[in-house]
């Protein structure tokens, strides 16, 4: 069953217009006429109106609401949303699935790392290749000496401000507090041992804070 109704006779028998309706010779000079009558004396008017108005469409007046809200949207820069830490942790973005634990696939990683180390620490003595290091970001060889984690050693896949996670050779995920631990990173020649204590920031926050030499407590 067809839905629609049929076309009416009169409309099929209707002749299309070659052309459009004519208009007549007052219609066609009163704009001519009105923009003429409007301009100052001192002008030429006829060639004003052939250069500034004929065949140019003119705009006569704008909507205020419309130009107001546009400019307002002008005004307003674009607002990237961040996802909520709520949000991150719901979505699961940070967690390491067991699934992913293969040792080898992180060793490229280690090997940018060990690059970036060398460059960071290349011609520096002991005092500043100290500072170096606490500015660093720790994706490399760890050694965790805490009292439940005592001789874990592997590579650091992430870091949090409290924790260390590593993956270890025999293909696992470890999370390493940071609190009461003490870690021994050796990379360049270089041997340094990290009091965790000490570490209780961000990666991002930690390189661009300056630090002070602290006295520590033997764990």
């Amino acid at each position: 069953m067809d839905i629609y109704s049929q076309v009416p006779e009169y409309v099929k028998k209707t002749k299309i217009l070659d052309k459009p309706i004519p208009l007549n010779q007052y219609t066609k000079n009163f704009a001519k006429d009105y923009v003429l009558s409007n301009l100052p004396q001192n002008t030429n008017k006829e060639s004003a109106y052939s250069s500034k108005v004929e065949r140019k469409v003119l705009v006569i007046e704008k909507d205020k609401f419309s130009d107001s809200v546009s400019s307002k949207k002008r005004k307003l820069p674009k607002q990237v949303k961040s996802i909520s830490s709520r949000k991150q942790k719901d979505l699961k973005i940070y967690d390491l699935a067991p699934a992913n634990a293969n040792y080898s696939s992180f060793e490229p990683l280690n090997k940018l790392w060990e690059e970036y180390m060398g460059r960071l620490l290349s011609g520096s003595d002991a005092g500043k290749a100290s500072q170096s290091v606490l500015k660093a970001d720790y994706h490399g060889i760890l050694k965790s000496r805490c009292h439940s984690f005592v001789g874990k050693a592997g590579l650091v896949v992430m870091e949090t401000k409290n924790t260390l996670k590593m993956i270890t050779q025999d293909n696992k995920f470890v999370t390493i507090p940071k609190s009461n631990s003490v870690f021994e990173m050796k990379t360049n020649g270089f041997v340094f041992t990290l009091f965790g204590n000490q570490l209780m920031y961000r990666a991002s926050e930690r390189a661009t804070k300056k630090f002070k030499p602290k006295p520590f407590l033997d764990l």
